[in-house]
């Protein structure tokens, strides 16, 4: 998204605060404030690394003057065994044929929504047998897809099945955040769900994972 947007089309020279502000107003409208705080220290890197390595001056570096988005504190919002059955059931009226079967793919793998609808980026992860038997059940698409389609029709059936089932507070990033959390209860250590999740930085994983009061109970009951 970076190298396509116009702030990659100029030179280090005409980078300027104001530039950099303009394309964090632009990219918050459709990526979370933590993808718009990434994009920013990228851009800080790779011009600090200009500076240092490769012997290109620059007064200042304009990304550090760059105001970060607040980020949501973390949230406990789990998707229950009841509200995935309500979803699942919903999805199959859905004109998009597969998206019960992402649904269920999300929720086995903790795939991001980028990587299910092929990013270009290749990465190597395990697939459950409930995972297996979803991806079986759909046709592969001319380009070799199971999920083809564009994000901003992908966000139209989502909202439509939001309205179907009155589970607004459920978006689709969600079903990630709790494939960590019920990898971590089912006794998944922390490398595990940051390799298979595709998570570089452990920290993040906070903001993923909310442990259900049930189990840290039957902890507490195991331990005495």
């Amino acid at each position: 998204k970076l190298i396509r947007n116009k702030i990659a089309e100029y030179p280090l020279s005409r980078i300027t605060p104001m530039k950099i502000a303009q394309f964090r107003d632009s990219l918050k409208t459709m990526a979370e404030a933590a993808t718009v705080n990434k994009y920013l220290t990228l851009i800080s890197v790779a011009i600090r690394t200009a500076t240092n390595e490769w012997g290109i001056y620059l007064p200042t570096n304009p990304a550090d003057k760059i105001k970060r988005l607040r980020e949501p504190e973390p949230t406990d919002i789990r998707i229950t065994a009841a509200e995935e059955s309500i979803l699942l059931k919903h999805a199959a009226r859905s004109k998009k044929h597969w998206l019960k079967a992402i649904i269920i793919v999300a929720l086995e793998v903790g795939c991001r929504r980028g990587e299910l609808f092929k990013n270009n980026t290749d990465r190597k992860i395990g697939l459950s047998p409930r995972a297996i038997e979803a991806l079986k059940s759909l046709p592969i698409g001319i380009d070799k897809r199971f999920f083809p389609t564009q994000s901003e029709s992908f966000k139209f059936y989502w909202k439509q099945l939001q309205k179907w089932t009155g589970l607004y507070h459920i978006n689709f990033h969600l079903c990630r955040h709790e494939w960590a959390s019920r990898m971590f209860e089912n006794g998944w250590d922390i490398s595990a769900v940051a390799t298979h999740g595709g998570w570089k930085d452990w920290k993040v994983l906070k903001r993923y994972t909310a442990l259900s009061p049930d189990y840290l109970a039957k902890k507490f009951r195991e331990q005495s």
